[in-house]
């Protein structure tokens, strides 16, 4: 790849990034905010502190604190990607990170919604949020919070999930809700964050393991995956059962969105290769998830 082509990528990347935080940040405000309903994660950890901020009588500023303190809140888990994760992904989670504040702040919240009917405001939310989510991972940057705890526990402990991290951080978020919050705003929120973790998956295609087997005739194959792609890969010797022609068979692990690049340095070596993929393969070992 070209130095231009290369920067051509990054300005996509961004702004593919860029997208995905302003769709998340305008439907955020305009739809859930008016509703005071609650996310799940960093950013509801924040809103509860926005919260406390407000009932203990403190000045109340002309914007929203949320995206501040969703910034302040980052802060430590920025040294944490740092120093644990990595210097590139820690500039583009801060990069990010700091334009989702800015959006947060500067995107005004209706006095009246914009949705008065509660669960259609949270489903349209859910959805839109979650595909913002969803194109900024996908462009290769993170808006922080549960990007970098996600991340630092699967890289820690191998049986690890961003999943189960997510689950016990929102168990707190919505345990602390129940307990401060009207019933009807916590039924809500609930809903509103599963809308939107299913859009994030549906978009976050990095997320799907698939599994690929590849049968060829043609040698390099193997190697052009593990230095292209970094991925492993397992070989075996096979035969036709008509011809009885020797055939080289490759089995590798990737995610979705790397499959196009995949048979892409297949069928250039081999156009004639027989590939197979199998979607949602559960993977136990060491598989580097690339978030």
């Amino acid at each position: 790849m070209t130095k231009s082509s290369k920067k051509i990528a990054l300005v996509r990347s961004f702004i593919m990034g860029l997208s995905g935080m302003i769709l998340f940040a305008v439907s955020f405000n305009l739809l859930i905010q008016p509703l005071s309903f609650f996310s799940g994660g960093v950013i509801g950890f924040a809103q509860i502190l926005r919260s406390l901020w407000v009932n203990v009588g403190l000045p109340d500023p002309a914007f929203d604190l949320s995206g501040i303190l969703y910034y302040i809140i980052n802060i430590p888990l920025f040294i944490l990607a740092y120093r644990s994760i990595g210097k590139f992904f820690f500039v583009r989670t801060l990069i990010m990170t700091t334009v989702l504040t800015v959006l947060l702040t500067v995107v005004p919240i209706p006095v009246e919604p914009l949705i008065h009917d509660s669960l259609t405001a949270a489903i349209v939310a859910g959805v839109l949020t979650g595909m913002g989510t969803g194109l900024t991972l996908i462009s290769g940057y993170s808006a922080g919070g549960m990007d970098i705890l996600g991340l630092y526990f699967t890289r820690k402990y191998p049986n690890f999930s961003v999943g189960k991290i997510g689950i016990l951080v929102n168990i707190l978020v919505f345990g602390i809700l129940a307990l401060t919050q009207d019933f009807e705003i916590v039924v809500y929120s609930f809903i509103f964050n599963a809308v939107a973790l299913v859009a994030m998956d549906k978009v976050h295609i990095q997320n799907i393991n698939v599994w690929v087997m590849i049968f060829t005739k043609k040698e390099g194959v193997d190697d052009a995956i593990m230095k292209a792609m970094g991925r492993g890969v397992t070989n075996w010797d096979g035969a036709g059962a008509y011809t009885g022609d020797h055939t080289y068979i490759h089995s590798t692990m990737i995610n979705k969105m790397e499959r196009p690049m995949l048979r892409r340095l297949v069928l250039q070596i081999d156009p004639k290769a027989f590939i197979i993929s199998t979607e949602g393969s559960q993977v136990f070992g060491n598989f580097q998830k690339r978030l």
